[in-house]
């Protein structure tokens, strides 16, 4: 790809590297989290919740365009609050793992998804009548982790643009055999200057970054790795 071409990074990490997270990051801290966090009654999103303000503020002090107070919007989607920045990033969480993407311009969205939770109904809601019609004449396996790889894509679109998967996203297509292959390709007119990437952090746990220009995708450590630590084993 054009080293040219601007820089989306991407980090993916998982809770068990809490224990080792840098006590002088003061992530929750220092994005005003630290309430929010508490409220959670599952110990696995409280400590998704930590781990990903830790690794906010771990970006936040590597890249000087992601500094500045944060809040979140209506959503509840995080983002910078100065109206004139340029830079996004965006989060997901997922069974025990965080992934982070950010830009310093352009819009990015990331998600997390794992074969097997993705059920008939939600693949009818998300995937286009050509996606559906591919997926239907798949076996059980290949249908599992087509439906994680179409709904990991898709979500990623949605919370780049701010809509969400719940409007339904049948209208918003990709290339069928491509993304069995790993590979997300869109179809639609309207992801003509858009860029995906779909990798495998891990056998049957997919991630997707979507942007709404060209970009190459950088690969971020942002904490000390552990065994645990995620490998981006997939194509983009």
């Amino acid at each position: 790809m054009d080293k040219g071409l601007r820089c989306v990074k991407l980090a993916i990490h998982h809770i068990q590297q809490l224990a080792t997270a840098d006590a002088g990051a003061g992530g929750e801290r220092s994005v005003g989290e630290h309430a929010r966090i508490t409220r959670y009654r599952k110990p696995l999103d409280r400590a998704h919740a930590r781990l990903a303000a830790y690794m906010v503020d771990r970006m936040q002090s590597l890249e000087a365009y992601m500094n500045g107070p944060l809040a979140r919007d209506a959503r509840g989607r995080p983002g910078l609050i100065e109206t004139g920045a340029h830079a996004d990033f965006n989060l997901s969480h997922h069974a025990g793992w965080v992934a982070l993407a950010w830009t310093a311009e352009g819009k990015v969205g990331v998600d997390l998804a794992r074969t097997g939770e993705a059920s008939e109904r939600a693949g009818r809601y998300v995937c286009s009548p050509r996606e559906w019609a591919y997926c239907a004449q798949l076996t059980e396996v290949r249908r599992q982790r087509f439906l994680s790889r179409v709904w990991a894509v898709k979500e990623a679109y949605a919370k780049a643009v701010g809509i969400g998967v719940h409007r339904g996203l049948q209208n918003v297509g990709f290339e069928p055999t491509r993304i069995e292959r790993g590979e997300a390709v869109a179809e639609s007119p309207r992801l003509a200057h858009w860029q995906f990437h779909l990798n495998e952090v891990q056998p049957g746990l997919f991630v997707a970054v979507a942007s709404d220009r060209p970009y190459r995708l950088l690969p971020v450590t942002l904490l000390q790795p552990t065994s645990g630590d995620g490998i981006l084993t997939g194509r983009g």
